[in-house]
């Protein structure tokens, strides 16, 4: 036994270490098309009866929602599929904004809405557009006006199904739970979601062949669907450096919900 002595013979307790706070869990997880992926079932984009069959997947292994990152306003024969699979969790899809430009107003964007087709469309939970303008890596797309309504990003969707709270935009400010991030001129959440930590991405044939350790991450999760494989386009964060779109909106997401946020 060891005991300490201070100056004067003072008897000092041994203190023990503090252990360091644990890392938190990130409440989402990203399944992507990879290039092995690509090998195995063809061409992207695939017969959608397998995007079905990954949802199905990803419901069994009790995830909490799914975010679908990919187009689907053209109609497939195997729509019906995904619209069954999407009805079993809530399934969330992107859309586009066409004809976008920048309201002189506000300097939000506005556009007419692109939607998932006609057979999918009613079986989504909710749906978020997606565009980007020239960023830095630090700006994220909230609110448009699509086809005269204001609509919320597919991030900012993200980031309320992640952070379990509801956003509120209002002076200048995004609220989000306990967090307060200053807008830009252009309505922009200022987060800088090109450092934002991200899971290790899960392949759809890791889903499809359901490998237990993969699909034991998705329990409790919200579950972004999107790609991943080498052919995948960038978003320029200037100065030469890029990261892919779908890699891009997983960090926005986590940027939001989890970190790099002003604590009120």
């Amino acid at each position: 036994m060891c005991i300490l002595l201070a100056a004067g013979g003072m008897l000092l307790t041994p203190q023990p270490a503090q252990a360091s706070a644990p890392a938190r869990e990130s409440p989402l997880e990203f399944v992507a098309v990879t290039d092995a992926d690509l090998e195995r079932f063809g061409p992207f984009p695939f017969d959608r009866k397998i995007l079905a069959q990954v949802v199905h997947r990803i419901r069994s292994a009790e995830a909490r929602a799914v975010i679908v990152k990919f187009f689907l306003h053209e109609d497939r024969a195997s729509d019906h599929l995904l619209e069954d699979a999407a009805r079993t969790i809530p399934t969330y899809f992107q859309m586009g904004l066409q004809g976008v430009r920048e309201r002189a107003s506000d300097g939000r964007l506005e556009g007419t809405a692109q939607r998932p087709n006609r057979t999918i469309l009613p079986s989504a939970a909710g749906t978020g557009f997606v565009t980007e303008r020239a960023s830095t890596g630090d700006r994220i797309e909230l609110e448009a006006h699509a086809d005269g309504a204001r609509v919320k990003s597919l991030s900012l969707l993200g980031a309320e199904l992640a952070s379990g709270h509801r956003a509120e935009i209002a002076n200048g400010k995004l609220l989000l739970g306990k967090r307060s991030f200053p807008l830009d001129p252009k309505g922009r959440a200022l987060c800088p979601y090109a450092k934002a930590a991200t899971p290790t991405p899960i392949s759809f044939s890791g889903i499809l062949d359901a490998q237990p350790p993969l699909t034991a991450r998705l329990r409790g999760k919200v579950v972004v669907i999107g790609y991943l494989a080498k052919d995948t386009p960038r978003i320029s964060l200037g100065s030469g450096q890029s990261i892919p779109i779908h890699d891009a909106y997983v960090r926005q997401v986590a940027c939001l919900s989890q970190g790099s946020a002003n604590e009120d």
